[in-house]
Parts: structure tokens; C-alpha cells; sequence
């Protein structure tokens, strides 16, 4: 890997074009048999809008822009030949709009994120542990469609651990949440926006749970093989 890195960087000097980006995908072996498209995206972030945990601060909201697990559940049944009662749709959604809405809007977001392979679970951990802070997170206001969390209960799996394609994470400053939220709410994608929990100053590195009933729970990344495999 390091050859091909090293030979694409080596061209791409000699001809004047800087590689910004790549990506591979990896798959069990003999079921290379389809079309695989990988894509990289080339933009620029306006004068001020940077995003960045290092603003992040104790009493920030943390939202998810819509229901959680519909695509991996969309993608089990579809390779698996399962039926379900009522038809789950993957989320698959252009992000630019939603998200052009509220930055161009907001001021207070402060870090963004999409949850993809290891769900909503994944990406709060690692927001956790990279960047030292602490998460407490509602489990009754985590979004879920109905029929997903059916699923989800027959078959052992936690919403947020699987993947979405079409969501967003964010933080924001809790005085504007309320704000981004009805932005949010106000475009097509993000119709299902939700307030889930806040930064905490206390356990650092730990993102936990309160469930209906009350009492915490500590939420990590999904561990071993990811069911459905999506990537």
C-alpha cells in the first residue's frame, strides 16, 4: 500500500496535481464480482465556519438529523431475502442542502460528523476518546423508526450501532440548539431532527446512556463483525 501511495503522490507532483483524498474498499475474497465506485470530493470551507472540536464545550447539544439503523436494516433484508411486515427504506440522501441550510444560518455548530459504519454508537465514542469529553446521551430521544426498532429487538441489535447514510451528528451550542433544530426540521432530510444529550465535563473518554427506566449505561463502538457488513 505504501508503494501505491508513494507511486500516486510521485505522479501526481510531476504532472502539478495535488491528491487530496482516495479510498478502497475491502471485501471478502471471491465476491469481487460487481462494480465498485469510489469518489472524492474536492470543496472549500468558507471564511469563519471552520469546524472543529477544539470549540467544543461542557453543556454543548449533541443532534442527529433523523431516524437512526434504517439503512442497515434496509440492507439486511435486501440480501437476506427477510420480510418485514411494513417496508424499511435505506436513507441514502444528499447531505448538501440540509447542511448548507443550517451553516449558512448558524453560527454554533461547532463539529459534524456522519454515521456510517458503526452507527451513531461509533461516532460518539470516537468524538469521546479523541477529544478527552464527556457524553451523556437520551435513549428516548435517540429517533428510531418503528418498524427499525422491531427489527432491531427480533434480532439482538442496537439502533446505534448500525449504519446510516443519510444522517448527520452535530454539536452545537445549546443556546442556539433549538434554533439549528427548526432549521433542520424546516428541509426535506432533516424533517426527523432530534436534541439527543450534551457534553459533559465529568468522564472524560465515556459516552453513557440513560435509558427509559432511568439508569446509565455506557455506550461504545460496535466490536467484531459488523452485521450487515456495508463496507
Amino acid at each position: 500500500m505504501e508503494r501505491i501511495v508513494g507511486s500516486i503522490a510521485d505522479t501526481a507532483t510531476s504532472i502539478g496535481v495535488e491528491v487530496v483524498t482516495g479510498d478502497t474498499k475491502v471485501v471478502p475474497r471471491g465476491q469481487c464480482d460487481g462494480m465498485y465506485i469510489n469518489t472524492a470530493g474536492i470543496g472549500s470551507v468558507p471564511l469563519g465556519l471552520g469546524l472543529s472540536a477544539e470549540r467544543i464545550l461542557p453543556g454543548d447539544a449533541i443532534l442527529v438529523t433523523g431516524t437512526v439503523g434504517d439503512h442497515a436494516i434496509a440492507i439486511l433484508g435486501a440480501r437476506d431475502g427477510l420480510r418485514f411486515e411494513s417496508q424499511i427504506l435505506s436513507d441514502c440522501a444528499p447531505l448538501v442542502d440540509m447542511v448548507g441550510a443550517v451553516l449558512t444560518s448558524h453560527r454554533s455548530v461547532k463539529w459534524m460528523r456522519d454515521p456510517t459504519r458503526g452507527g451513531l454508537a461509533a461516532v460518539l465514542d470516537e468524538l469521546a476518546q479523541d477529544f478527552e469529553c464527556g457524553l451523556v446521551v437520551r435513549e428516548g430521544d435517540v429517533p428510531v423508526r418503528r418498524e427499525t426498532r422491531a427489527v432491531c429487538d427480533l434480532l439482538g441489535f442496537d439502533p446505534m450501532h448500525l449504519a446510516n447514510e443519510g444522517k448527520a451528528v452535530m454539536v452545537v451550542a445549546q443556546s442556539d440548539a433549538d434554533a439549528v433544530l427548526d432549521t433542520l426540521r424546516g428541509t426535506s432530510d432533516g424533517a426527523q431532527a432530534m436534541k439527543i444529550g450534551e457534553i459533559t465535563e465529568d468522564d472524560r473518554g465515556v459516552v453513557r446512556v440513560q435509558t427509559a427506566l432511568g439508569g446509565m449505561r455506557r455506550l461504545q463502538r460496535p466490536s467484531g463483525e459488523l452485521l450487515p457488513r456495508i463496507c
